[in-house]
């Protein structure tokens, strides 16, 4: 199977053209009550091109673990009367009742406003920008940049400020989660909004330190992380590029080889399971990229790929 054919009829990833997917929205006499769906990690958005961008969030039911339908609006503004597409989706626990589609067919240099609906029950609203079309040369354009945003000793309150600002689009230079908990670095408490992360299937290193070595640990993370009221106000507040450093699978890691010892120990499943997570979890175009669960070995993703903002700049995440 080609690698859209995989990606789409396993509801992973949806492309979506905004011709033809106008809609009313509504309820019926059979829509679930409110209540019966939550949105705990808010909204995300990202990949920003001329003409697409990629909405994500997380829906689960209010108790067990079925899968959720729900809809993606997005609209030209906040009140929703000007609808610009409406896509279709099923949250399925296969990839922890995640979610993320690319709305194509877009305007350039424009603003959107986007949320998703499950029966009754709303998300908060995010807002994104598409880049400005290929000959283009905006006056200036807006960036943020983030790194190294550790659960435990780093300062989230610079996120904070950053949602303050004016920003058209964010890039995460990686290191968006840390694999492990209670380190001798995370020893501080820079951050003392944040608990300690138990890891359900954890593995002790020298030191005392855990590390997530379970599809389960490394989704904790991912949730852990984005539940954080300031994160997630950057990401409904604009698109966020990522790419990933080393902390995603492990401290100063080779391919599939974790160091934190001189073994050089080879950790091929662990890798596959923090590469799902991320995947998962990140508002990634998949039209773009590649990834394949079905592909054998740690090399079943390709996440390097071009961004260009009119004339004005050429992004290149390697």
């Amino acid at each position: 199977m080609d690698r859209r054919g995989f990606l789409r009829s396993s509801a992973y990833f949806t492309v979506a053209g905004a011709g033809g997917l106008l809609a009313a929205c509504g309820g019926s006499d059979d829509t679930p009550p409110q209540g019966s769906f939550t949105f705990p990690l808010g909204v995300a958005s990202g990949d920003p091109k001329e003409g697409s961008i990629v909405f994500w969030t997380r829906c689960a039911p209010k108790s067990g673990s079925e899968e959720v339908e729900l809809r993606l609006e997005v609209a030209t503004d906040t009140a929703f009367t000007q609808v610009a597409g409406v896509v279709e989706l099923k949250a399925l626990p296969t990839y922890d009742h995640t979610v993320r589609a690319k709305l194509t067919g877009l305007a350039p240099a424009t603003r959107y406003y986007y949320r998703f609906r499950a029966g009754a029950d709303l998300s908060p609203v995010g807002q994104a920008r598409t880049a400005p079309g290929a000959a283009s040369t905006p006056a200036q354009m807006r960036f943020a940049w983030m790194t190294c945003q550790d659960w435990s000793v780093n300062h989230w309150a610079a996120m904070g400020m950053m949602a303050a600002e004016e920003l058209d689009f964010i890039v995460h230079l990686g290191d968006y989660v840390y694999e492990t908990v209670g380190a001798d670095f995370q020893a501080g408490r820079a951050e003392p909004a944040h608990a300690r992360i138990d890891l359900p299937d954890g593995v002790t290193i020298a030191g005392g330190a855990r590390y997530a070595n379970t599809l389960a640990d490394s989704r904790t993370l991912y949730r852990t992380y984005r539940s954080d009221p300031r994160l997630q106000a950057l990401h409904a507040k604009c698109p966020m590029i990522v790419i990933w450093d080393d902390h995603e699978f492990s401290d100063d890691c080779w391919q599939d080889h974790q160091t934190y010892d001189n073994a050089n120990q080879q950790q091929t499943s662990r890798r596959r399971n923090a590469t799902q997570a991320w995947a998962e979890y990140m508002p990634v175009d998949w039209g773009d990229v590649s990834f394949d669960l079905n592909k054998a070995g740690y090399d079943n993703i390709r996440i390097y790929r071009d961004f260009r903002f009119g004339t004005l700049m050429h992004l290149v995440m390697t």
